[in-house]
């Protein structure tokens, strides 16, 4: 009885062995790919044998809520009693970390840190973070991985104007034009308007210089860009065409340089290349859009510094689409075609020095908005919609007319633009004005006088540049033959 007594105490002590060396095995986790050494855990608490650990103590990860791609950062994992209890909270040292972007583990050095690098990611990405340790309840956090990305912004600049003139500056990112941005110049700090562009006047220079223009934002990627200012003298190609037109529309552009339209200028718009006509124009289709879309156009030509602009190709949606012929010499913009027919002229609003009288009640072929100046915009008042922009320079008025006369014949004085006669034009003679017939003619009579003697002749018209010419009325003596000379 008592040898029984005995081997079951021995039997009981070796169990009690075999369970303790068990348990001491594992406390160590076996090593796998990425562990970091362990380190001494001699200053974590000790948890009384009466009490099993995990209903008391648990893991506890601090770390940063988001975090830059490529960055490095730690976290900090402490151990805890339960929510319900005030114990101070302790480094938890040899705790095991796993991060859901790779398949490393890690554990945390004596003062419960371990150092993470940030993955690099194509967008923002979370992640679970895992704290683990054997003996205690587990935690995990989410940390969001940020992607660094900025928008490249794009500085649309001639590359050369001359001195003195007035160039702009378009800014865009992935395509769009950025507003807001800050552009510099010579200096001059500019922010760009709601279709991205500023100008700016080009300094006077002794000789060729390059500039630099930067244009900034912030959340993007800053920019610079080289501007040839130029000495010698060249002239600027100045576009004329309308800001915006609708899809589908036809238009007309007209090239310009020192208020002279300019033959044989390369114009690109949509990447269609034309070449302008004797009187410097050329015309394009503006292309179908789904919304209101901006498309560069340039002119270029050997001798000449460039031009580039911008033209608003709009939506056509519900707004009816007018196109008009503008005339720089009659100073006039005819309707060409509209569409659809019912279109009232109460709905057209002309902005700008013209004439509107006398046209009907709905928008037809052929009406004609007269004595422009300057720049006209007309609007689709129904959607607010602007329909086009002409802008008119002054032309020059030419007076036809004998360079002398005998006192008393009767002659005649013709008034022209590039060959057009001009109607309703005054002309004033000797102290009599006059205005010109439908040809562009009137007729005066030569007064007497005593000697050869020069008189002067005006012409003028509203819109346009006044002429003056000499005529001289010689006396009758010396001719031996009296007659009419006249035109």
């Amino acid at each position: 009885m008592v040898m029984k007594n005995g081997q079951k105490i021995l039997t009981m002590t070796l169990a009690i062995m075999l369970i303790l060396t068990t348990l001491a095995f594992v406390g160590q986790a076996a090593p796998t790919k990425g562990n970091i050494k362990k380190t001494d855990v001699s200053n974590e608490p000790s948890i009384p044998s009466s009490e099993k650990p995990h209903q008391k103590y648990r893991l506890k990860i601090h770390a940063p809520s988001e975090i830059l791609e490529g960055k490095t950062f730690e976290i900090f994992v402490t151990i805890e009693k339960n929510i319900h209890s005030d114990a101070k909270p302790i480094p938890a040292a040899n705790a095991m970390i796993n991060v859901g972007w790779n398949n490393s583990t890690y554990y945390t050095d004596i003062n419960g840190l371990v150092t993470l690098i940030a993955p690099f990611v194509t967008s923002n990405h979370a992640y679970i973070i895992t704290a683990s340790k054997d003996g205690y309840y587990s935690d995990s956090v989410e940390i969001i991985i940020l992607n660094m990305y900025e928008p490249q912004l794009v500085i649309h600049a001639p590359s050369s104007v001359y001195e003195g003139s007035y160039f702009g500056v378009w800014i865009t990112a992935d395509n769009q034009s950025i507003p807001g941005a800050s552009v510099v110049f010579n200096g001059e700090i500019k922010i760009t308007s709601s279709n991205g562009s500023v100008s700016f006047t080009a300094p006077e220079v002794s000789q060729n210089m390059s500039f630099i223009i930067y244009a900034s934002k912030e959340g993007y990627i800053s920019v610079n860009a080289t501007i040839i200012i130029m000495n010698m003298y060249e002239p600027q190609l100045v576009i004329h065409a309308p800001s915006s037109v609708y899809e589908g529309s036809y238009f007309g552009v007209e090239i310009f340089a020192d208020n002279q339209t300019v033959p044989g200028v390369t114009v690109v718009f949509n990447d269609e290349v034309k070449i302008t006509s004797d009187n410097g124009s050329v015309s394009f289709t503006a292309p179908e859009v789904l919304e209101d879309t901006d498309f560069d156009i340039s002119a270029s030509k050997d001798g000449y510094l460039e031009a580039s602009s911008i033209i608003t190709v709009l939506d056509i949606s519900n707004t009816p689409v007018i196109t008009f012929i503008k005339d720089n010499i009659q100073l006039t913009l005819t309707v060409a075609s509209v569409d659809p027919e019912n279109v009232l002229w109460s709905d057209i609003y002309a902005n700008g020095s013209c004439n509107t009288s006398g046209l009907g009640t709905y928008v037809t072929a052929g009406d004609v908005i007269s004595d422009c100046q300057g720049t006209i915009n007309i609007t689709y008042l129904p959607t607010n919609t602007l329909i086009g922009s002409w802008t008119f320079i002054s032309p020059q008025l030419e007076i036809l007319a004998p360079s002398s006369v005998y006192e008393g014949t009767y002659f005649g004085v013709l008034i022209t633009v590039e060959n057009q006669s001009i109607y309703n034009a005054r002309v004033w003679f000797n102290g009599i004005v006059k205005r010109t017939s439908h040809n562009g003619s009137v007729s005066f009579t030569a007064p007497e006088v005593n000697e050869p003697t020069d008189f002067e002749i005006y012409a003028f018209k509203t819109g346009y540049i006044s002429a003056t010419a000499i005529i001289t009325v010689l006396p009758l003596r010396f001719s031996s033959e009296f007659g009419s000379f006249g035109l």
